[in-house]
């Protein structure tokens, strides 16, 4: 990123003719995407975004099915979970494990990604754990209504109030992300072609 980039990035902002924040997340999300772009991008194209789906039934069988494992793999590895890499490696499963080396690998690249429900904010906490510069990418899309996923996105500091769809979804077919990735472009396509001040006063 080109130095004084930040200065120039809220310079062109203040510049629009919007209200300063008030358009909210959109614009923390906006700004977001430029400075992990290191540019103010005209359109945003499939590597600029990257979203994981994940899935959670919540049907009581499923979840009592999924405590028992959960107890027996803690079980047996007891004194084997000391660390983020053990804890994914011993009971993580194959989809944390992905996600988690996706989302600090778009951190590496300087990439934003979206994250959708729980399995992936729990991914990114532990992208998190392994990269401090993760949450800098990352952007979330809505809040899941699996127990934890208040306290996944917490270990990210990302606070309630950031997430912008509140839809009890648990769905597990990546549909919040999807959601997502469309206000996203939505705000962007705002930011780029909404006439400046300037512009404004000369009419």
């Amino acid at each position: 990123m080109k130095p004084n980039f930040e200065e120039e990035l809220n310079k062109y902002i203040l510049s629009k003719a919007i209200i300063p924040n008030s358009l909210g997340l959109w614009e923390t999300y906006f700004k977001k995407m430029c400075l992990a772009w290191g540019e103010i991008a005209p359109n945003i194209t499939p590597q600029h975004l990257i979203f994981a789906a994940d899935t959670g039934p919540d049907v009581e069988s499923a979840l009592q099915f999924k405590r028992d494992i959960v107890r027996k793999g803690l079980t047996l590895h007891a004194g084997h979970l000391e660390t983020v890499e053990d804890v994914i490696a011993h009971v993580g499963g194959f989809d944390i494990a992905a996600i988690t080396g996706a989302m600090v690998a778009c951190s590496d690249l300087h990439i934003p990604f979206v994250i959708d429900g729980y399995i992936t904010a729990v991914a990114m906490a532990c992208a998190t754990r392994l990269n401090a510069n993760t949450p800098l990418y990352g952007i979330p899309s809505h809040y899941s209504r699996e127990v934890g996923m208040q306290s996944a996105l917490a270990y990210s500091n990302i606070r309630l109030d950031e997430v912008p769809i509140h839809g009890g979804m648990a769905l597990g077919e990546g549909t919040g992300a999807v959601l997502m990735v469309q206000l996203l472009k939505t705000a962007h396509f705002a930011f780029i072609n909404i006439g400046s001040m300037d512009d404004l006063l000369k009419l």
